[in-house]
């Protein structure tokens, strides 16, 4: 019986090496990727926003997508160059068509009682700032996912960290930017801690009645941080009353 067991166990592993072999040889998909001028055209300013990172894209309506960033670039371009620039730690365009040469971008981001360049959204704590992450639509209004950070003792670039994870609810998402009324929620698992962070809202997937919201967990072992992907999956109808009230947590798939 042991025998036949190693027999068996022998012939499966040479079965998958086959297998491999012969998708390994076989014809592999042809890829290719070109530029889009006329697209990438449409975010070149040379004054007001003229760069940022972190970007997302919601659509709105057929002809009318939001686009979300974290840090970004406020002031002119002058010979390549940053001059009389400010950076703003978020901020969002609405495109307005599908393609150029239609297609027109408009760029929102907030200002200081000066007058000065400042986020689109602040937290209603007031401590640190957002980055916007995804977001969704539905019939209730727009949603979308702020991670909260502050500084911390360290100089350095990276002297910074999580500190909080959150969800807007827009209820006017076809008025201008400029007017939306946002209420923020602290999302309540959330988990921030010298262990590691849980954030969510990395991604947003709507399928068959629900949201799928996808987001990262750590592991922290010897200094070193190891993230994993993590899934929640909420109602699509339910979404705003799970996160205010803290109704139940949500389904968490790690994977």
């Amino acid at each position: 019986m042991k025998q036949s067991n190693k027999t068996y166990c022998v012939l499966r592993i040479l079965c998958l090496l086959a297998l491999i072999f012969a998708l390994a040889c076989g014809p592999r998909p042809q890829i290719s990727v070109e530029t889009l001028p006329a697209y990438d055209a449409l975010f070149q300013n040379r004054e007001g926003w003229t760069g940022a990172d972190g970007a997302y894209s919601i659509a709105l309506a057929d002809e009318k997508i939001l686009w979300l960033f974290g840090d970004t670039w406020v002031g002119q371009i002058r010979d390549g160059r940053h001059v009389n620039a400010a950076i703003v730690n978020n901020s969002l365009a609405l495109q307005h068509g599908k393609k150029p040469p239609e297609t027109f971008l408009e760029f929102y981001y907030g200002k200081t009682l000066d007058g000065q360049p400042a986020a689109f959204i602040v937290p209603q704590e007031t401590q640190g700032w957002f980055w916007i992450y995804h977001g969704i639509l539905n019939s209730e209004g727009l949603f979308l996912f702020f991670v909260q950070i502050d500084r911390t003792a360290q100089d350095s670039v990276f002297g910074f960290k999580v500190v909080g994870n959150w969800l807007g609810h827009v209820a006017n998402p076809d008025d201008p930017p400029m007017i939306w009324h946002t209420r923020q929620y602290k999302i309540p698992w959330s988990n921030f801690s010298v262990s590691g962070d849980t954030i969510f809202g990395s991604a947003l997937l709507r399928m068959g009645g629900f949201f799928y919201i996808y987001g990262t967990t750590e592991e922290v072992r010897s200094g070193i941080r190891r993230k994993y992907m993590i899934l929640a999956r909420v109602s699509e109808l339910k979404i705003l009353v799970l996160l205010q009230f803290s109704c139940r947590k949500p389904d968490i798939f790690s994977v």
